[in-house]
């Protein structure tokens, strides 16, 4: 960090060298080097301490004794005249021995003082004792007065830690909790955890650049400036999360010690809805009725009895949205994701028939089939006489037989609920109706 300042020697030089224009090129080397000898060769040695810079300076075992205090005087040298500059130093909180100041503008030259306790006066008359001259090289922060009373400092980069972290919720759609290991905040299964940090620095220097270290756990799993970190939970029951945080700074390459906030405890819990349970008519299920804080992940365990002369066919949902274990199990699961009504579903194992009639106008059907499985569909035709055109299919009863197309000759038809008749009919052609009367009885021979 190398800053350039115009200083009353460099507008010395510039004056001095203008009034030289137009003299010859050795009187204009004469002026510089008195320019030289008059200290502004500093110009081109270390770097300038820039306003604002932070400074730290670790103290001896030696130099604490006798209820002294540290200043630092900053000093800029100028033609045969000597500016010094007084800055009393401030302990950086929490890190023994560990001092700071902040520079003011253009100084050269920087020494670390021990100074009278019992006089607040900075001077050289109120020093008891100093590191030798120390400089700025644009990069390096830190002293370390490692032995005697005098002179022995070593120098190196130092970034002050953070006073305080703080973990706190993002966001996160919480059921209730309060965060801690004893009442960690319960969410749903699947939801988005949201965590956020922050920190205050020790020493407020805009050198040092703050970072968070967010942890599942012992695991880190973000490491860096940003202050925001999420994660999905698990979509099991039960699962527990705790979000660690630790945050500090650094300055360059040096990152100083890490200080931790108090975790945050998290907890998976399920949603939960009503489910009605209800059945065909034609058997039963337990349990039956409204079910009422069924959860979406653990689910209900549901089954299905028939009835005399009827078996289980499948389970169904006729309102909201879930899933079962198996549609066609009749002992099975349901998971809701809604409130949902579901329905158990049976059929007659009675033996059933289909059987198909030739009725007025028709020479020829075929189709009948014995016996028949209820739900099963079937392929049916007719054949008009002479003369004739096909007219419609009737069922009898007309609740057990379901048309693909009622009106056309060959044609199929599902058996519903138990035996049945189908009759073909045709009409004249010239729009003359025959009328044909069947009556038939289902499963009469049976």
């Amino acid at each position: 960090m190398n800053t350039t300042f115009t200083t009353c020697a460099e507008k010395k030089a510039k004056q001095f060298l203008n009034l030289l224009q137009g003299y010859t090129k050795g009187i204009r080397i004469t002026a510089i080097l008195i320019l030289l000898l008059m200290g502004v060769s500093n110009v081109w040695g270390a770097s300038v301490t820039p306003k604002g810079k932070y400074f730290y300076f670790k103290t001896s075992d030696t130099w604490k004794v006798d209820g002294a205090r540290f200043a630092v005087c900053f000093q800029w040298k100028e033609g045969g005249g000597q500016d010094d500059a007084w800055v009393s130093c401030t302990g950086v909180p929490n890190v023994p021995d560990m001092y700071y100041v902040e520079a003011p503008d253009k100084y050269w030259d920087i020494y670390f003082c021990r100074m009278n306790g019992s006089n607040q006066t900075n001077s050289w008359s109120n020093k008891w004792n100093q590191t030798g001259k120390l400089q700025y090289d644009g990069t390096k922060n830190y002293w370390t007065k490692s032995s005697g009373w005098n002179e022995n400092t070593t120098y190196s980069t130092y970034a002050p830690p953070l006073s305080s972290v703080t973990l706190e919720n993002n966001g996160t759609s919480i059921v209730s909790g309060s965060g801690t290991s004893s009442s960690p905040y319960l969410v749903y299964t699947g939801t988005t955890i949201k965590v956020k940090a922050s920190g205050t620095k020790a020493v407020n220097d805009p050198d040092a650049t703050m970072y968070y270290d967010f942890k599942q756990g012992d695991t880190s799993k973000q490491n860096g400036t940003s202050t925001t970190y999420s994660f999905t939970a698990s979509s099991t029951v039960n699962t527990s999360y705790t979000i660690n945080l630790d945050g500090y700074t650094k300055i360059s390459s040096t990152s100083s010690t890490k200080t931790s906030a108090t975790a945050l405890y998290f907890k998976t819990i399920e949603k939960t809805y009503t489910v009605t349970i209800n059945n065909d008519g034609h058997g039963t299920t337990n349990p039956s009725g409204a079910q009422s804080n069924v959860g979406q992940v653990t689910g209900l365990s549901i089954k299905a009895t028939p009835a005399a002369n009827y078996e289980f066919i499948n389970w169904t949902i006729t309102s909201g949205s879930g899933s079962f274990g198996s549609t066609t199990s009749a002992s099975t699961t349901f998971k809701p994701t809604s409130a949902a009504t579901i329905q158990a579903n049976f059929r007659s194992t009675a033996t059933n028939s289909l059987t198909v009639v030739a009725g007025a106008g028709i020479a020829s059907v075929t189709g009948s089939t014995d016996p028949v499985t209820l739900g099963s569909t079937h392929a049916i035709t007719a054949t008009p006489k002479t003369g004739y055109t096909f007219s419609t299919w009737t069922a009898n009863p007309a609740e057990n037989a379901t048309f693909s197309s009622a009106t056309t000759a060959n044609t199929t038809v599902t058996v519903n609920n138990g035996s049945v008749i189908v009759t073909a009919s045709a009409t004249e052609k010239g729009n003359k109706t025959v009328i044909h009367a069947m009556i038939a009885r289902v499963g009469a021979d049976k």
